[in-house]
């Protein structure tokens, strides 16, 4: 994947021209070329010949699911301008006025790439996404034409740093949005220099292309580790590692800050949270849990020395949660789980607990206030009833516990948490845990059972390895003429010798992967009503910005499902601990 990707960012990178500061001539260059722009959107304005066209709607689509995946919604900015073909180049950010400017033709040989047309177009948008974001204070251009400007002053050591930057967290950003950034530009090179005619003996003003290259690597070499350290940890949070997954979300948030990373960060501190309330004290399951069902019953310690903890770590989700309110205060989901956060802290404190419930009372409405008339959170607003049901039963409200409880099974049939909620209560049968752990399995992928895989752990260890701590290892190993890989964590707290823990494999299948599960599930024909058709319902659900993962547990082995937004399989992996 890293070498594919390489290619990728070695195209943006080479195209995208070194910056000179914003100078007045550059500014009057923007005013007169937005005199005759439409509106079609409070972010996106087009030349008046190009305001109902195929274009414009495809460019605005994934101009706003990159900014969605950011997820900072604070202001229109950044601003898109789609200008008509110049012949000067293709994309210009202006960090001053928060705008980027795409030529027509730009648009054009993207759509050259077929099936990845959209692909190319978010990785190139993304690029120039990331230089407003990160308030370069540059005029960062991708291959767009320097008149006469000298640009040996201005590629110094601060705007490479700024080009790496875009070039890694431009990937990064497509990715989050849900684009495959992977195998769509190692043409992209050759036909942007056709197109504009440009010539390597023409451009002496622009940054040596070996000097170009080695930013390029560095920005690779930073997108793998951010790929494999947010992989890590959403499957890490999924098989309940919580402690080590929270060290590969802070990874990621030293670098990308997302509404949707905060989200999961808070999400992680509530569930961990939730092993230190016994059964007595926490009866409820909450919309914000992983495994809700098959805790209840189980619970944790709850021993009074773990409520200073629990009640620390969920004022630390609550933090998590408000940032990714304040940069997208339309985001219901994050509303939903502060809600989740308040009312357990109220269980755990009950000096406070009228106050707590009040502010998460407040909350779920406002998540389902947001979440009604769209598809997208159809899961937040009957989430969001839930979380209403709760708050009354801890109010001695049981009546109206059950009418909220009935209203999330009207929005959605067999809702498992309010089935289970409305049991506690006693006025209903508690939904069967799934039981596939009773089974045996045989999955494999590309033909490779774990017992074929050659795994040799101080090889991975030592020749793969990514240390985001001092106490933490993760491992990567990609296989010659498969479609999949292998991903492994190892922690290694309290043990001089690492090669006699235990450690967490994941073996996943690649993009465009053509194999099946032992069920006959594939990319093909797999979806969530598919899946679990053939499977029953998930043992867990984990919520992702960009779509879930659906977990199974076989007695050998574990089965992990990725979704899309629209349910669509996207990829999955066979789990393993061993050692």
């Amino acid at each position: 994947m890293k070498t594919i990707l390489l290619a990728i960012l070695l195209a943006i990178a080479f195209l995208s021209c070194s910056s000179v500061y914003l100078s007045e001539k550059n500014s009057n260059d923007l005013t007169e070329s937005s005199t005759d722009l439409i509106e079609i959107a409070p972010d996106f304005f087009v030349e008046a010949s190009l305001a109902d066209s195929y274009k414009t709607k495809k460019i605005h689509e994934v101009f706003q699911k990159l900014k969605a995946a950011k997820g900072d919604h604070r202001s229109h900015k950044p601003v898109l301008h789609l200008v008509r073909t110049t012949g000067k180049g293709i994309a210009v950010a202006y960090q001053l006025s928060g705008v980027i400017k795409l030529e027509e033709q730009g648009f054009d040989l993207c759509e050259e790439f077929g099936d990845d047309a959209e692909n190319a177009l978010a990785i190139l948008l993304a690029h120039e996404l990331v230089h407003i974001y990160e308030k370069h204070n540059w005029e960062n251009l991708f291959a767009w034409e320097y008149s006469h400007t000298s640009l040996k002053n201005a590629v110094s050591n601060e705007k490479k740093k700024d080009e790496v930057q875009a070039d890694y967290l431009g990937g990064v950003l497509a990715y989050q949005a849900g684009y495959e950034v992977y195998g769509i530009m190692p043409r992209f090179l050759d036909k942007v220099y056709k197109t504009y005619g440009l010539k390597d003996e023409e451009m002496a003003n622009y940054p040596e292309l070996k000097e170009r290259k080695l930013m390029a690597v560095e920005g690779a070499d930073k997108f793998g580790h951010f790929i494999n350290y947010f992989e890590m940890a959403n499957l890490l949070a999924v098989e309940e590692v919580y402690d080590d997954a929270l060290v590969y979300y802070g990874q990621v948030l030293q670098d990308f800050q997302s509404r949707e990373v905060y989200n999961n960060v808070g999400v992680v501190l509530v569930q961990s949270a939730l092993k230190h309330f016994s059964p007595k004290q926490n009866r409820f399951a909450y919309p914000v849990e992983l495994d809700a069902v098959s805790r209840m019953g189980k619970g944790g310690r709850g021993a009074e020395r773990d409520s200073m903890l629990r009640e620390r770590q969920l004022r630390d989700a609550i933090f998590y949660f408000e940032n990714a309110q304040h940069l997208d205060p339309a985001y219901p989901i994050a509303r939903l789980n502060k809600a989740c956060a308040n009312a357990l802290l109220g269980v755990s404190d009950p000096a406070t607990s009228q106050l707590e419930w009040e502010d998460a009372n407040v909350s779920a409405k406002r998540a389902i206030q947001l979440s009604q008339n769209k598809p997208e959170w159809k899961a937040t607003l009957s989430d969001g009833q839930v979380m209403l049901g709760i708050l009354s039963a801890l109010n001695g409200d049981r009546e109206g516990a059950l009418q909220y409880f009935d209203k999330a099974l009207e929005l959605e049939e067999n809702h498992t948490l309010a089935l289970a909620n409305k049991n506690v209560l006693g006025a209903g049968e508690s939904p069967l845990a799934n039981s596939a752990g009773l089974d045996e399995s045989g999955e494999t992928i590309d033909g490779l059972p774990f017992s074929a895989i050659d795994f040799n752990k101080k090889r991975l260890l030592l020749q793969h390895r990514e240390s985001p701590t001092d106490s933490l290892v993760l491992a990567r190993l990609d296989f010659s003429g498969k479609n999949s890989f292998v991903l492994v964590h190892e922690s290694l707290k309290g043990s001089a010798d690492p090669f006699k823990q235990a450690y967490h494999v994941f073996h996943i299948t690649g993009p465009g992967y053509e194999g099946e599960t032992e069920k006959g599930i594939s990319l093909e024909n797999g979806d969530h009503a598919s899946i679990t058709k053939k499977y029953g319902p998930p043992q867990q659900q984990y919520p992702l910005g960009n779509g879930s993962l659906l977990r199974y547990e076989f007695k050998n082995l574990e089965l992990i499902f990725q979704l899309g937004t629209d349910g669509r399989l996207l990829r999955w992996c066979v789990y393993r601990r061993l050692g």
